[in-house]
């Protein structure tokens, strides 16, 4: 695993779904946990090991399904951001309508992935959160920190 890589949380309820990019974000050198539900990471990031990264200020990245039992994937971001604004939530739907993705970005999500979808797409989603989570050096324009 990458050190420097944060790690992704996935959190859907599809057992095969989960276990798919588990492997391959390993696969890409990313650390990885793995929830059933949204009530269960909300647990987990108040007391568990998510909850210890966050406290030394290593934000993971979020995958998240939309329809899931007892929370759905905006109401989980909604309840996430309030508390932690700068994780982002990437949100993966079989119900991608306009509206859907809307609503989506409009609570906070980060991007919006329409299932079935291709690993390179999540790839892609999982690179670009890192890079929103890289802190920005404002004080110079060359600096090494840029990124």
């Amino acid at each position: 695993m990458n050190d420097d890589h944060p790690r992704v949380v996935i959190v859907d309820d599809d057992l095969e779904i989960r276990n798919l990019l588990e492997d391959y974000l390993k696969t890409l050198g990313y650390k990885t946990t793995t929830f059933p539900s949204p009530i269960e990471t909300i647990e987990d990031m108040h007391s568990g090991l998510l909850h210890q990264e966050i406290e030394g200020l290593s934000f993971p990245i979020i995958i998240s399904d939309y329809v899931m039992p007892k929370m759905d994937g905006i109401t989980f971001n909604e309840k996430v951001h309030k508390e932690f604004p700068q994780i982002p939530i990437i949100l993966l739907t079989a119900f991608g309508t306009q509206e859907t993705t809307k609503s989506a970005t409009e609570s906070g999500i980060f991007q919006v992935i329409k299932k079935p979808f291709d690993l390179s797409d999540v790839k892609s989603a999982v690179s670009k959160a890192e890079e929103h989570l890289k802190p920005r050096c404002r004080n110079c324009e060359g600096c090494s920190k840029n990124g």
